[in-house]
């Protein structure tokens, strides 16, 4: 069995799960595919339903369980292999997630917490000296340039420097670039796009990446925001998801809520309006896609979840009854992490549900435990519109939150606990 490492001392946690948690009388086969949140395939990772022996997912991912009752709870295990940096990080970290609810025949399970950027996981990085364009009418350097992988995955810097990347070496994509008006300004609409062939692999770049770029379409966006009782406005950007300081053009701060600005529209890289609220204890976001058919936008801000019980430093046990408010048509996903003095992640694990409230089963028959004196915080991501598991294990479904690329709201709160005996 696979152990997480810290919290918990086997995964037999995830057998134990799923063997309380399923219902129904109806048993057919499960045949599904196990994806990091980049939407790469995870080959090795383990898969559990009920008391039908444990499958091993192929290089695309894939799995197949012969037996499953109506209504089923899985657990998938994986171990992440770690870049090795010189630094000590482990050689491995343990990923843990039980989906639970689940009634579909063909899953898509995404690992959230697998691959992490710049946390551990198959990240490699690409050096590039320069990236310049061709076709723009002003000298204007990229504001932004991003490499787009084959599975659509999205890394992104600042006209140079590098990028972190992840999945199989090398990989095919592009790089793809975006021109702003006024460079060195306050965010600017896009002018000019475009993007070139490029192979992604460990290699630095010396020679600056030559792309051509022409004219984008012109856009303007209008934006209504409405926040919940008990929150403030924040702001509100247009970024390109998965990007850190992507942002295009934002604002904050208005008496009537409404909002217009020029973007501009390419579909090079993808785009997304985000309006933030921060609300009691944390902030809560909602995102939606932009498109050339989509200019107008009334978006509600839900609040973020409140955690009900435990308290922040308390003491649990497996019986400890872990609850939380959640905003209506909000998925939870529950996450607990240990994370050691040297700041580095030794094992997560992912409890996905519809439910507003878990505890954790009895181990002992299984050969595991609770360990006792560890302090992983522990956090509920709320996310929506979801209204099931079935539908976050659609293809499509919880990967679009994880990449950015949907129409979705966002919010979480954690809080640290010490398990006990």
């Amino acid at each position: 069995m696979t152990q997480i490492k810290g919290m918990l001392r086997a995964l037999g946690f995830c057998a134990a799960v799923v063997a309380a948690g399923c219902g129904g009388s109806s048993s057919t086969a499960v045949t599904g595919t196990v994806l990091d949140r980049y939407r790469m395939p995870l080959e090795g990772a383990r898969v559990s339903i009920g008391k039908e022996p444990v499958a091993t997912t192929d290089a695309w991912g894939h799995f197949r369980v012969s037996s499953a009752a109506k209504s089923y709870d899985v657990a998938v295990t994986f171990d992440e292999p770690t870049v090795q940096s010189g630094l000590p990080v482990p050689p491995t970290v343990s990923r843990a997630l039980v989906v639970k609810g689940l009634s579909r025949r063909d899953p898509t399970l995404y690992l959230p917490s697998a691959h992490t950027k710049f946390g551990g996981g198959l990240n490699h990085i690409t050096s590039v000296q320069g990236v310049s364009e061709t076709g723009a009418s002003t000298a204007n350097p990229p504001f932004l340039w991003g490499f787009v992988g084959a599975g659509g995955e999205i890394s992104g810097q600042f006209s140079t420097g590098s990028f972190a990347w992840h999945g199989p070496a090398p990989m095919e994509g592009k790089l793809a670039v975006l021109v702003e008006r006024e460079p060195g300004m306050a965010p600017q609409a896009i002018t000019f796009a475009g993007h070139a062939a490029f192979r992604a692999d460990d290699n630095f770049y010396s020679t600056p990446v030559s792309v051509a770029v022409a004219p984008v379409s012109p856009l303007t966006i209008h934006l209504t925001e409405h926040v919940p009782v008990g929150c403030t406005f924040s702001h509100w950007n247009v970024v390109v998801p998965g990007v850190a300081n992507s942002t295009l053009v934002g604002g904050s701060g208005s008496d009537t809520g409404v909002f217009t600005a020029e973007v501009g529209y390419t579909d090079e890289l993808p785009l997304s309006l985000r309006v933030v609220a921060r609300c009691h204890l944390a902030s809560s976001f909602a995102a939606r896609r932009i498109s050339p058919t989509t200019t107008n936008f009334d978006v509600e801000v839900p609040a973020e979840p409140i955690l009900t019980a435990p308290a922040s430093g308390t003491k649990v046990t497996a019986a400890t009854l872990f609850s939380w408010t959640a905003p209506a048509s909000a998925l939870a996903v529950v996450h607990l992490a240990d994370i050691d003095a040297n700041g580095f992640t030794l094992g997560t694990l992912d409890v996905m549900t519809t439910d507003t409230s878990f505890t954790f089963p009895d181990l002992t028959a299984l050969s595991a435990e609770v360990v006792p004196g560890k302090a992983p915080t522990w956090l509920v991501d709320a996310w929506g519109p979801v209204t099931s598991t079935d539908a976050a294990s659609d293809p499509s479904g919880f990967g679009k939150f994880l990449a950015g690329t949907g129409d979705f709201f966002h919010g979480g709160l954690g809080a640290l606990i010490t398990p006990s005996p």
